[in-house]
């Protein structure tokens, strides 16, 4: 199976996407590779900014079909994604020796990186005592959430919501302890609130929420008076507010755990993670951009 998944969507809204795909295991013979590389290449939308760090990893474990005659050669893709200014990278699962050189072609053509993984993919897993909390202070943080906007907006920031509710339903309760911790940090906000966020653009000053027009607020606030409107932004401001500082308190003690779990471990300089941020950090490089830590966070 080939998925291509657009990361120039706010991150909630990916991961919620692939929870409706699973892989059976591997090993089941060549897959759709130059149908996914052109997917990839043509169908996400991306920057036209010439400074703009731009990369596909593409995973897999086995070759391409390269039997299907309406195909794209990926030779031909990789060529377009250089013109754009697209790093290509490969990430090899298991370690037939098929995949390997193909994968290892696809990385030269796209200027990118080869790694190989264990057939289960070599992330890092560590369950702490603090990830349950930070679980439910994330759905909490989430409910503070206000939107306004036209009728196109609204279904864009309630397609997000439903999301983030699929998440706090489905995913793991690891999973959403990291996201819990990232979406309180200042990379994190705006995949946390999104565009037209009422409470954020309120309390910021940047939207004075008298001049909106009553059918542009959220459905439950459309009937109150103006005054009642207010103190239910300041409301929800405080909650967040209180939220954050509850959830950076528990991510540095998560932080540290994970860090002493590791240390024990003896570290993971050869896992996914680590394979992976390497790669982004001396690919974003050329383009300028400069990571402060030296390893990812967990």
């Amino acid at each position: 199976m080939t998925k291509v998944v657009d990361l120039s969507t706010d991150l909630d809204g990916v991961y919620a996407k692939l929870m409706d795909f699973s892989a059976a295991g591997g090993g089941d013979g060549p897959e759709s590779v130059n149908q996914g590389l052109y997917d990839a290449v043509h169908a996400v939308s991306w920057s036209q900014n010439p400074k703009a760090y731009k990369a596909v990893f593409l995973v897999g474990d086995a070759p391409p079909h390269m039997d299907y005659p309406d195909d794209v050669k990926y030779a031909d893709t990789l060529k377009t994604a250089q013109q754009r200014g697209i790093v290509v990278n490969t990430i090899q699962c298991g370690d037939e020796t098929a995949t390997s050189g193909e994968w290892r072609q696809i990385a030269q053509l796209g200027q990118g990186q080869y790694v190989q993984v264990g057939q289960a993919g070599g992330a890092v897993a560590v369950a702490t005592p603090y990830d349950k909390k930070l679980a439910e202070l994330s759905a909490k943080m989430d409910a503070t959430r206000l939107y306004y906007g036209d009728a196109r907006e609204k279904a864009k920031t309630q397609a997000k919501q439903d999301a983030a509710a699929k998440l706090n339903a489905l995913s793991s309760v690891e999973s959403r302890a990291r996201r819990a911790t990232f979406n309180a940090s200042d990379s994190g906000a705006a995949n946390r609130l999104g565009d037209k966020e009422l409470v954020e653009e309120v309390s910021q000053g940047r939207v004075d929420l008298s001049k909106i027009d009553r059918d542009q607020l959220p459905a439950p606030m459309q009937a109150m008076p103006p005054a009642a409107r207010q103190a239910l932004v300041e409301e929800k401001a405080q909650e967040r507010a209180e939220l954050k500082q509850q959830i950076d308190e528990l991510a540095s003690q998560r932080a540290a755990h994970i860090k002493a779990e590791m240390d024990q471990r003896g570290g993971a300089k050869d896992s996914l993670d680590q394979k992976l941020f390497g790669a982004v950090r001396e690919q974003a490089g050329k383009k300028g951009l400069r990571y402060e830590s030296s390893a990812p966070a967990y």
